[in-house]
């Protein structure tokens, strides 16, 4: 029996399509809790029988087939940190306006870049002009960008978006994405997968049920189901055990839950109806302004079609409006 979500209906549904017991993931399983017993529980004990040696009392120590490698790859790191030499360098940047009017400026880098030579940085600097008319807009290159909408979480992707959007810790990431998935609100949620397998008809069953609180973000979709089929942008990640975290469609339970369960919630229904919205359009300009023949470089971007970004409120995109300076202006720095 195989199931990733805890509903009346996902149980009832297992039951009446039993499958052959899959001894590969029950071989899987037990490989697991080989492991854990070889090289968990026995690295663990050695560990803390040697800080006993050393502080001359018991404090227990754990490592395992995850913790040791995630260790080797933060120590190896943090040695790098300590073993590296800065150097010093210095970047010259010119800011600009189109005109004496314009009330928005924008800084144009040096085309050099990084410069380790102070005296090649002051003669630079030393040749610029400043002041009205002081550089000119010699070539400006427009270029569509498409990004595509992003997959739905597996728990590592949802614990590290949680914690730079809503600053919830890993940890406690885990725990409400527990509890959201045994009160049958979200599927389950220590998934390695991105994508979203079942039939397509599962899905648009729950984006029907969000409906009643996401009222918006679900209108989008039902416009674009009209016009082609949904589909879900999968990434590339597979986990034969579950698909990626998604909601039930049935959070009646919420409410009874503290706020950082709603904001988690919140966080995997937007990104789950994301999936499905269409590609955001931006428009990326680069600008060579020439300051007394020394270039400078201007980046922007504007959003043309937000596409999924209607949906996913916690991508947050710069718009630089100096996107529509044009060739020849001269410009104020």
């Amino acid at each position: 029996m195989k199931f990733s979500t805890l509903t009346k209906q996902s149980i009832l549904n297992a039951f009446k399509n039993l499958e052959p017991t899959n001894k590969g993931m029950a071989y899987a399983g037990m490989t697991r809790h080989i492991l854990d017993w070889f090289w968990g529980i026995n690295l663990s004990k050695a560990l803390s029988s040697s800080l006993y040696k050393i502080l001359h009392k018991f404090q227990a120590m754990s490592i395992g087939r995850v913790q040791g490698p995630s260790l080797k790859i933060l120590t190896d790191r943090e040695r790098e940190i300590k073993n590296f030499i800065p150097q010093k360098y210095w970047e010259i940047s010119m800011l600009c306006k189109k005109n004496e009017d314009a009330k928005n400026k924008f800084l144009a880098q040096h085309k050099e870049g990084k410069i380790f030579a102070p005296e090649k940085a002051l003669n630079i600097k030393e040749k610029c002009k400043t002041g009205k008319d002081a550089a000119i807009v010699e070539e400006v290159k427009k270029r569509k960008n498409k990004i595509s909408p992003p997959p739905a979480f597996d728990l590592t992707e949802l614990q590290t978006e949680a914690y730079v959007k809503l600053k919830i810790d890993p940890r406690k990431t885990s725990e409400l994405a527990q509890d959201l998935y045994t009160s049958g609100i979200t599927s389950y949620p220590r998934t390695a997968s991105n994508q979203l397998t079942d039939p397509i008809e599962y899905y648009i069953d729950i984006i029907m049920k969000l409906s009643e609180n996401y009222k918006e973000e679900c209108k989008i979709l039902s416009e674009k189901n009209k016009e082609k089929d949904l589909k879900p942008n999968n990434g590339k990640k597979v986990d034969p055990a579950h698909p990626a975290i998604h909601p039930t469609g049935e959070d009646k339970e919420l409410e009874k839950f503290s706020p950082e369960h709603k904001k988690l919630y919140d966080l995997i229904v937007r990104r789950f109806l994301a999936t499905f919205g269409d590609d955001a359009i931006r428009e990326i300009v680069t600008a060579n302004l020439n300051n007394n023949s020394e270039i400078f470089i201007a980046k922007g971007s504007t959003t043309l079609e937000e596409g999924w970004l209607k949906i996913y409120k916690y991508a947050k995109l710069d718009e630089e409006e100096f996107a529509r300076t044009e060739k020849r202006r001269k410009t104020v720095r």
